[in-house]
């Protein structure tokens, strides 16, 4: 997974304009910077993008990952948090809080908005009108607005689109 996250990263940041998009993923850690992309995994961030190469290497894990996470999900009721304690659960709620606040809301709240049908997020999300017609389309949906085009509802992020 890390060396998935390397090489988009990578890879986007070559991407013309990039510097004017900021991502909304943080960087790699040092030690995700250090994993060598094209002896272990066949990525070479020097070539041009290579959709093919990536959804090989997706292969590879993702099977693997939909497998565990079925396994998991059965462990992850009252019992688990139980076994793991209140000190611990408080360490793992603060980290994953100092996690997210690295991401910015933005990309979670267009994200969320340009995968479902405009009603459906109207209802789901019941953002003040202003937000929905304004905030987003004009201030943060063209943030990051390449990401959003391969969204299912890319055109939610408009001005059109969230009427």
């Amino acid at each position: 997974m890390e060396a998935t996250w390397l090489y988009l990263t990578r890879v986007r940041a070559a991407l013309t304009g990039a510097a004017k998009h900021p991502s909304p993923v943080p960087e790699p850690s040092a030690d995700v910077q250090a994993i060598d992309l094209v002896k272990e995994y066949n990525l070479d961030t020097a070539k041009p993008f290579d959709p093919q190469a990536l959804q090989r290497h997706l292969d590879t894990w993702i099977p693997e990952l939909m497998h565990h996470l079925a396994e998991e999900i059965g462990t992850l009721g009252p019992n688990m948090t139980e076994k793991v304690g209140e000190e611990d659960l408080v360490k793992l709620d603060t980290l994953i809080k100092e996690r997210l606040l690295q991401y910015d809301p933005a990309w979670f709240l267009c994200s969320a908005y340009a995968t479902m049908p405009i009603e459906e997020a109207k209802e789901n999300l019941k953002l003040p009108m202003l937000v929905r017609r304004l905030m987003i389309p004009f201030w943060w949906g063209s943030k990051y607005w390449g990401m959003w085009l391969y969204c299912d509802f890319p055109e939610n992020l408009t001005f059109a689109g969230t009427a």
